[in-house]
């Protein structure tokens, strides 16, 4: 499987790269997501990944609307997994710097697992 876009484009390509490259001489069958992650990404930038954000770096006006998604620790974090707070903390340096899927995230990736697996397992099924 690919990796989904993240991070420099340089270094995912790269690692696609690599990836192919090793499927290729295993003969395995490669789930590709990156297409498929990228063109979603494509509709907003932001829209498949969660927002972890210090606590600390929030100004004190705005941190009633993280009361509801702070965790606590020795370094408290905000985590929301969608973009409730955006319009309120889109402005903050680095709101948008977490790069992991959130619910919308995972789940196009599900069901693009499910459509790269469904042939497969019928195929298995039905012993070709």
């Amino acid at each position: 499987m690919t990796v989904i876009p993240y991070g420099a484009e340089t270094n995912t390509a790269r690692i696609n790269e690599l990836i192919r490259q090793i499927a290729a001489q295993g003969k395995l069958a490669l789930f590709d997501i990156y297409p498929s992650y990228a063109a979603e990404l494509q509709k907003g930038p932001n829209m498949l990944n969660y927002r972890r954000y210090p606590l600390a770096k929030v100004p004190p006006s705005l941190q009633s609307f993280a009361r509801p998604y702070i965790f606590p620790g020795t370094d408290p974090q905000i985590i929301v997994l969608d973009n409730r707070l955006d319009a309120h903390f889109g402005h903050l340096p680095g709101w948008f710097d977490d790069r992991h899927p959130n619910l919308a995230g995972c789940h196009l990736i599900a069901a693009e697992t499910a459509k790269f697996l469904a042939p497969l397992i019928r195929e298995r099924i039905n012993g070709n």
